[in-house]
């Protein structure tokens, strides 16, 4: 029997933050909803703490994986054993407001959308200093003008801006509601976060692309904790082989639905100035000028010529970075 809502969650050790998630899921003022929690291997206990909720409410739906396959192929698995209609996202650290799934889920049935996207609120945690809270919108815009703002964002890999009001915040899923049958009849599931990274971005370009049906409710219902365990704070993250892998996939879209060949050149140099300073910060000087003379060689040399004729407005930094990749 279907459910309006499958809510899917990825644990690994989650830790303190925990508790706190799946306290304001349950708390949602709509109730008709299945959360299924999807136990990555955990060695801190949060298995154990998943259970000792499941036991106490039957809306959760407990998955165990054999081995640990990280955050894109466990949503996966989440994905194929969802029952609802629409399907939501959450990590295991962060929390959500009491009418989340409410607004949501109204909004959808409102619009007819496929897809309906919110603002989101990120606390900043940085122990024992106190929290710091940033917010991304959206420009109030509808239709087909915020799909294809988001859209373009996310296949020129535009950075998110803090406090703004800007399509550029269109990384996420963890803000949005998603039509399963638009996610099943286009086959559209995560990559393998253990290869290829920015999973969330690689997820939402073939939904927009797939979809002219997007709603926007301009309130912040989710809100996401960072702290120095997330993943996209570690090194392999940001490192050459995952983003070069991200970038292969992303060229493999731009060239079946024929899309401006700049965009893949904008994002080649976006992510790898980001891959530059990761390499710095992480591994220091000679490491970082090593990794120079191999993204040199990188094998997206056309788009970034393209990109290049364009003459973007860029810093001085990332006009020297341009012209070093072209």
């Amino acid at each position: 029997m279907s459910l309006p809502i499958s809510v899917i969650v990825p644990v690994y050790n989650a830790g303190k933050h925990f508790n706190v998630l799946l306290d304001s899921i349950l708390a949602q003022t709509f109730t008709q909803f299945e959360l299924i929690l999807v136990l990555d291997c955990p060695t801190d206990g949060s298995d154990k703490v998943a259970k000792a909720y499941a036991q106490k409410d039957k809306r959760i739906v407990i998955v165990e994986n054999e081995q640990n396959l990280h955050i894109g192929y466990s949503r996966n698995k989440g994905l194929q054993l969802a029952k609802g209609n629409y399907i939501a996202f959450a990590d295991h650290d962060d929390y959500v407001q009491p009418t989340w799934l409410e607004t949501l889920y109204n909004k959808a049935l409102e619009t007819n959308a496929d897809v309906v996207v919110s603002d989101i609120e990120n606390r900043e945690v940085r122990m024992p200093e106190a929290k710091k809270a940033d917010y991304y919108s959206f420009p109030q815009v509808k239709g087909e003008t915020l799909r294809q703002g988001m859209l373009q964002a996310m296949l020129c890999s535009r950075h998110s801006v803090a406090n703004s009001a800007c399509f550029d915040n269109a990384n996420s899923v963890w803000n949005q509601l998603y039509k399963k049958e638009l996610l099943d009849k286009n086959g559209i599931q995560f990559t393998d976060n253990k290869l290829v990274s920015y999973e969330d971005a690689l997820f939402n370009i073939p939904v927009f692309l797939h979809t002219q049906r997007v709603a926007y409710v301009p309130e912040a219902l989710y809100v996401h904790i960072t702290h120095q365990n997330n993943e996209f704070s570690n090194y392999a993250y940001k490192c050459e082989e995952k983003l070069t892998a991200y970038l292969l996939v992303l060229q493999g879209y731009i060239e079946a639905f024929n899309l401006p060949p700049a965009y893949m050149g904008q994002a080649v140099m976006r992510k790898y100035f980001v891959c530059l300073f990761n390499e710095y910060k992480h591994k220091g000087v000679v490491a970082t000028i090593s990794l120079l003379f191999i993204l040199r060689n990188h094998p997206f040399k056309a788009a970034v010529k393209v990109y290049r004729k364009t003459k973007p407005t860029l810093s001085v930094a990332k006009k020297i970075f341009l012209f070093w990749l072209s």
